[in-house]
């Protein structure tokens, strides 16, 4: 696909996203479309207003009551898009302090059923942490999220893990139990590994703690690696021949982005040797998935094609010609779903339209930018993929 076509396709499906809003009003679908427009006026579009979908969303939040911490859903998106707000567009932010004060709290007693994760666990909240203005709010969050990692992880002589710990995993329709050692970056140890990373190189007063943690579990990552040439890794290290989709959530591509951070991180020459190799194995097998053996049907970021788009434009590990070949032919993959209409998502009930970030329209936009752009996104702290 041509960059012009490949705009042209991120423009409509933003389109689409603000379109369905008024159908499908909530305020974490208008956050979604207030980032989602930030990207697009990044790039020099007239027509869009994030300000106005973030103040909007913020005028129904009260509506909805007591609200959690996440970074998805949560009061840590709230103040991270205001956050990226302030920084691109100065908005003055108010009540920071407030959503400080929560955050700082919950870490403070984090329970002991709540997940070490991203979407609705402690490493979101150190996402927010990581990129906040104030240094010893920063120092705070980054500290208590290091200092639960550490007390979580379990120590074996092949290095370290954190098992899943929240009672929603139990549910039949789910392939993870509580317990399980997940393996990717959505929930699971590839993630804990880039968050510690990011840590690692850029927590002022914390890197010597995130260094030592990193280096145990990219220790344990090296090890649970599958020595085949179809998938490199396993969703849950309880189940090596589980069905393989290549994703960000659970995925080769998610964890070949993950571990290429890690190696960045690692003081170790020895273990950045092994990491190297895991990634590059990770992101051949990727590379070589086709179609109908990659485990996608549909477009989105967290699961689908719009994550192997960015993958492909991303990845330091793939030969420049196959990665844009790459990148084109998941693109061309969105813009013939897209031929048929507007968007379907596959969810819990089936496909239906969806305009979220991780699972709808605006994060499709968001990856067809990024790909086309070549340029860092602020959305990538929300994958992991600083």
């Amino acid at each position: 696909m041509k960059r012009a076509d490949a705009i042209s396709l991120g423009r409509t499906m933003l389109s689409d996203a603000v379109g369905d809003l008024p159908g499908r009003w909530n305020p974490w679908r208008s956050l979604n479309i207030s980032l989602a427009m930030l990207e697009w006026e990044r790039l020099g579009y007239d027509g869009v207003d994030p300000v106005q979908y973030f103040r909007t969303a913020l005028e129904g939040l009260p509506d909805l009551g007591t609200m959690p911490p996440w970074l998805y859903g949560g009061v840590a998106q709230i103040g991270w898009l205001a956050l990226q707000l302030h920084r691109a567009k100065g908005l003055r932010i108010k009540n920071l302090a407030s959503i400080d004060d929560y955050i700082i709290a919950r870490l403070e007693s984090y329970p002991p059923d709540a997940d070490i994760e991203l979407l609705r666990g402690i490493l979101g909240l150190g996402v927010y942490g990581l990129r906040h203005v104030c240094d010893p709010v920063r120092r705070k969050i980054i500290s208590g999220v290091l200092a639960e990692l550490d007390a979580r992880l379990e120590t074996t002589e092949s290095g370290a893990f954190v098992r899943l710990a929240d009672p929603r995993w139990a549910r039949p329709e789910t392939t993870g139990e509580i317990g399980w050692r997940s393996v990717g970056v959505a929930h699971g140890n590839a993630g804990v590994a880039a968050f510690l990373a990011l840590a690692a190189r850029g927590a002022s007063g914390s890197g010597e703690v995130a260094q030592r943690l990193l280096g145990q579990v990219a220790e344990w990552l090296t090890t649970v690696r599958l020595p085949r040439d179809d998938v490199a890794y396993p969703a849950y290290a309880e189940q090596p021949t589980s069905r393989h989709r290549s994703s960000w959530c659970h995925g080769d591509p998610g964890i070949s982005l993950a571990l290429s951070q890690v190696r960045d991180a690692l003081e170790d020459d020895r273990l950045r040797a092994r990491v190297q190799m895991c990634a590059h194995h990770a992101a051949r097998v990727s590379l070589d998935q086709s179609q109908s053996g990659s485990g996608v049907v549909d477009c989105c970021l967290c699961h689908g094609a719009a994550f192997l788009c960015y993958f492909g434009s991303k990845s330091p590990e793939l030969p420049p010609g196959a990665a844009r070949g790459y990148v084109s032919r998941w693109m061309d993959y969105i813009g013939r779903c897209r031929a048929r209409g507007p968007l379907l998502y596959r969810g819990a009930s089936g496909f239906a339209r969806n305009i979220s970030f991780l699972n709808g329209d605006c994060g499709v936009a968001c990856a067809l930018w990024r790909s086309v752009s070549g340029t860092r996104a602020r959305w990538e702290d929300m994958l992991l993929m600083g």
